[in-house]
């Protein structure tokens, strides 16, 4: 079944039919339990992908798959509920599914686990827990958040004023993002912060 799906999908041996390759996927996933399958029919419902949208349908995918430990699952959950991305928002379970994704050391759940304590959502408000996390998440490469533990340092938020931290950080993010509005912003705070390039 899975394999039909894959054929579908990329159209190997026929024209590519997105919905056709969802229908074998999903009856692939109902089989196997394989967590894999099912956050891929999570997204395909997710993004529209062969289907119409449907959010309610692609976090019960999510939510199957995050059951299994799949961290990448887990922090679609968490962002569903957050958002309320097509769902009732709700920020406990948001928590919690960043919580069980970050644990993965899955680098996006961690920021946006560091980003319920700064925000003090679903938990009290700690900066510095905030910043731990985003710390975690920014030395496994994750760029928003070493963007985030830059502007922390530089404004002692959570902790002491760190200028130097700051800087290197600022230069990290400009460095490692492929994302140009990442890469602006991190020149700019270099720029304006402390009169410097990366």
């Amino acid at each position: 079944m899975f394999a039909c799906g894959q054929m579908y999908y990329n159209g190997q041996g026929t024209r590519p039919d997105h919905a056709r390759a969802l229908w074998w996927l999903e009856r692939a996933a109902d089989l196997g339990g394989d967590p894999e399958i099912m956050f891929f029919c999570g997204k395909m419902h997710d993004d529209g992908d062969g289907v119409p949208v449907d959010k309610p349908r692609a976090l019960q995918w999510y939510e199957r798959a995050a059951r299994y430990g799949h961290a990448e699952s887990q922090f679609c959950c968490g962002v569903m509920y957050e958002n309320g991305d097509g769902i009732p928002a709700d920020e406990e379970r948001a928590l919690m599914w960043y919580q069980r994704s970050a644990g993965q050391d899955y680098p996006p759940a961690m920021f946006n686990y560091g980003g319920m304590f700064f925000n003090g959502k679903a938990t009290p408000e700690d900066k510095a827990k905030a910043l731990q996390w985003y710390e975690a998440a920014a030395c496994r490469g994750f760029p928003l958040a070493m963007l985030a533990c830059a502007k922390m340092y530089f404004q002692g938020v959570g902790t002491p004023v760190d200028r130097e931290r700051s800087l290197l950080w600022c230069r990290a993010a400009s460095q490692q993002s492929a994302d140009e509005k990442v890469q602006a912003e991190a020149c700019l705070a270099l720029t304006q912060e402390f009169g410097t390039i990366p």
